[in-house]
């Protein structure tokens, strides 16, 4: 028995059939948010979010232009002094969307106690937000910190705010009420604002009225209740390039819990070695199971259906395969079948 097919019968229907099967992977590709509209995006990898993430921030190109704010210093007490090459490394270790903390610590030059300069830049295990900060209770403990005492803890701020966060209130009295080696004369607040293609330095110390509203405030919200413009004030700080200075981040653990944050706690104990931090993105970051996800994205396109056969290797330069693609794939082909066997009867 035979069967007349016409060519352009056959073409239509093919390209039914193919535009059906890229609804169906189009409809894979979904992804519905529980609070809103439905949108279509497609699937990318782990990987990929860290290139594009770290490609879109471009944070080194910052650090060309770094100001310093100098409007409304009215204290004339001590003049803080940033090493300016720590301070563009801090950057471009940073993130646009999540804050990281640094502490310092420093060692008054001889003969001039007015001047507070850092020597000892000190990363702990952290995870933020836009917003909020998660420290470890624990304080940075080395022998070499033994001779330093506490100067500063630096953040970045993602909004362009002039002023001092209501969240870094409480968490400034919180460490000077359980620290007592943070003397409130002496230790500051400095944020990095990400200005548009530059950053601004401001440094803050709480006023007598600051402390005691930092324990009544809970940082909760953009405007806490009981927040004061009063609560602070501004310090003269300058940018130097000729000082001594180095990190010292923790072991065994990474600095950065952001993509791990379920296992951060406060009551986490660390140790401290001299090193330089990496950066915001790098693996070592990032739990072992997600590296487990990221090897399976580029499994070899028949290992599911060959399990003894071993995985290739993906050749570089080539994307790897989602789970629509593979759809796509295979249709087309079943499709290309029965196409040949329509001919082949006919």
């Amino acid at each position: 028995m035979c069967f007349k097919v016409s060519s352009k019968s056959l073409f239509v229907y093919s390209f039914d059939f193919v535009s059906d099967l890229e609804n169906e992977a189009k409809q894979i590709k979904m992804i519905v948010n529980c609070e809103g509209e439905i949108t279509y995006s497609p699937w990318i990898s782990g990987q990929e979010t860290e290139n594009s993430v770290s490609e879109e921030a471009n944070l080194h190109l910052r650090t060309t232009l770094i100001y310093v704010s100098s409007d409304d210093i009215k204290d004339t007490g001590y003049t803080y002094i940033l090493p300016k090459k720590v301070l563009k490394k801090f950057i471009c270790i940073s993130d646009l969307w999540a804050q990281i903390v640094r502490y310092m610590y420093r060692v008054s030059p001889p003969g001039n106690t007015q001047v507070k300069a850092i020597h000892c830049n000190v990363m702990v295990p952290q995870w933020g937000t836009h917003q909020t900060m998660h420290l470890p209770s624990q304080l940075p403990q080395h022998k070499d910190l033994k001779e330093m005492e506490p100067l500063s803890w630096i953040h970045p701020q993602p909004n362009e705010s002039l002023q001092l966060s209501p969240q870094d209130l409480p968490t400034h009295t919180k460490i000077m009420a359980e620290n007592p080696s943070w003397d409130g004369e002496k230790t500051i607040i400095i944020t990095c604002i990400f200005t548009l293609g530059s950053c601004t330095l401001i440094a803050y110390k709480l006023t007598l009225s600051g402390y005691e509203g930092g324990h009544q405030n809970t940082g909760e919200g953009n405007n806490p209740k009981g927040y004061l413009l009063s609560h602070y004030k501004r310090i003269r700080m300058l940018l130097l390039d000729h000082f001594l200075v180095y990190f010292t981040v923790p072991v065994p653990f990474s600095w950065n819990y952001n993509f791990m944050g379920i296992q951060h706690d406060p009551s986490l104990k660390y140790e401290l070695q001299l090193a330089n931090p990496t950066d915001f993105y790098p693996e070592v970051h990032r739990p072992p199971a997600e590296s487990e996800i990221y090897s399976a994205d580029r499994e070899d396109l028949y290992a599911s259906f060959f399990p003894h056969r071993p995985l290739l290797q993906m050749p570089q330069g080539l994307q790897p395969f989602t789970p629509a693609d593979r759809l796509v794939t295979f249709s087309h082909l079943a499709l290309f079948s029965f196409i040949l066997c329509l001919l082949l009867c006919c």
